[in-house]
């Protein structure tokens, strides 16, 4: 397989983007998500389960419901007082 190399500047990227038809533009923009961001928020919520699961690893299960169920509460409190 050959390689090619391509050196643009961000001006020329951009104008080839905003060239692009708008579903292009949308899969483009979709495309970069996944693979700038996706497996960046997943190693970042593998890393707090595993946190969390270090956390409470030597907690009895009914204490961590316990202290689930109470952020809950506390979350859908916040959230109520600022839809107020």
């Amino acid at each position: 397989m050959s390689t090619l190399a391509v050196q643009l500047t961000l001006e020329q990227i951009r104008d080839a983007i905003r060239s692009l038809q708008p579903v292009e533009q949308a899969y483009l923009i979709e495309l970069l998500d996944r693979e700038l961001h996706g497996e960046a928020l997943r190693a970042r919520a593998r890393q707090a389960v595993a946190e969390i699961r270090e956390a409470y690893a030597n907690i009895p299960p009914a204490e961590v419901a316990d202290d689930v169920d109470a952020a809950v509460a506390e979350v859908r409190v916040i959230r109520h007082a600022h839809r107020g």
